[in-house]
């Protein structure tokens, strides 16, 4: 998303004479993403080395210099780590969704209060808020009604490469999709997205096979091995970080996306999927429905035989998305977003 977005933006320089802008990251890998030649040829994108992580008190620290290099600048913080001290008079912040609040599983208690506190403190002392979703500012609202006024909504888009068919898959990957219809889960593989349920979608539908693909988290484990006690393990291929072109030609040859999380702020791969004409079964809880609107299945989170009862009929009646929604779809755009952003 924070790629995007800032891409979208750099193009913008060309045509909005408003703004500069400055990417802050680590410069090498920056560099590898080929971000100085985002900007158009009269404009240059300055980099200023970033090289912390999430949730980094080294981060904190290194704020102050970065920000007086930087001079006046108006900024935009993807994460809710935004630095609790030295703040600019004016900036902004994204805030993605309020999982770490309001989904139990999506964190440990104590991150869940530390991550409370961070989001009060970047709604107070925000110029404005910025979301993905209207379900997001519904959230916020609700939240701290107190500074609803500061929310403004952005959106976020579908990078064109998706409409598009990717590349040959590596070998180990298209020998495992080449043996039978296979559903997709794209995404962390954090608690909250209740990937357990595919376990129970394989046991019920044996010709069935399943792709994950996304950052591993530690209770990950635990799924692998209920997914060995139940005999599934042999019909699941994971992949930790798969290019975008990989990822291009796994919707395309998906039977189905498969995302039944507890909560998401906007759901990218919904529209990824939808792009490449692939159908969705996903969950119907935060933005999920506002974004997949009628385009996807939906399914409660908690009813794991639904989620069967979906995938059951797709692999029944294999079907692909109707143009309508590929267009629909289409039609969100990083540009868009990044308009509204800069506006």
């Amino acid at each position: 998303m924070a790629r995007s977005l800032a891409q979208a933006l750099a193009a913008r320089l060309a045509v909005d004479p408003r703004f500069n802008l400055t990417l802050c990251g680590p410069v090498t890998q920056l560099d590898a993403l080929g971000v100085r030649q985002w900007a158009p040829p009269s404009h240059s994108l300055p980099l200023i080395n970033w090289p912390f992580g999430r949730h980094s008190f080294a981060a904190q620290l290194a704020w102050p210099s970065v920000r007086a290099r930087a001079r006046d600048a108006l900024w935009f913080f993807p994460h809710w780590d935004v630095p609790w001290y030295a703040l600019p008079k004016r900036y902004v912040v994204m805030i993605h969704d309020l999982n770490f609040v309001r989904v139990p599983s999506s964190t440990s208690l104590a991150r869940r209060w530390i991550a409370e506190h961070w989001i009060r403190h970047a709604m107070e002392h925000a110029r404005a808020v910025v979301v993905p979703s209207n379900a997001t500012a519904r959230d916020l609202a609700a939240f701290l009604p107190q500074h609803s006024r500061k929310i403004r909504f952005v959106g976020e888009g579908v990078d064109s490469r998706f409409f598009q068919s990717g590349p040959p898959l590596p070998a180990s990957v298209a020998a495992f999709t080449e043996q039978g219809s296979f559903m997709l889960s794209v995404g962390n593989r954090r608690p909250h997205k209740n990937l357990t349920v595919g376990l129970d979608i394989l046991s019920e539908i044996p010709k069935l096979r399943w792709v994950v693909a996304g950052e591993a988290w530690p209770d990950w484990g635990r799924v692998m091995a209920r997914a060995a006690r139940m005999g599934v393990a042999d019909r699941m291929l994971v992949l930790d970080a798969p290019s975008d072109g990989v990822l291009r030609s796994l919707y395309a040859s998906a039977l189905f996306l498969f995302f039944p999380s507890r909560g998401e702020g906007f759901g990218l791969p919904l529209v990824e999927a939808i792009a490449a004409g692939t159908p969705v079964v996903c969950s119907n809880v935060g933005s999920l429905p506002e974004v997949g609107g009628s385009c996807a299945t939906y399914c409660d989170p908690d009813r794991t035989d639904a989620f069967i009862a979906a995938a059951r009929d797709l692999v029944n009646f294999p079907r692909r998305q109707l143009p309508a929604c590929v267009d629909r779809i289409r039609r969100m755009t990083w540009d868009a977003s990044a308009q509204r952003l800069a506006e």
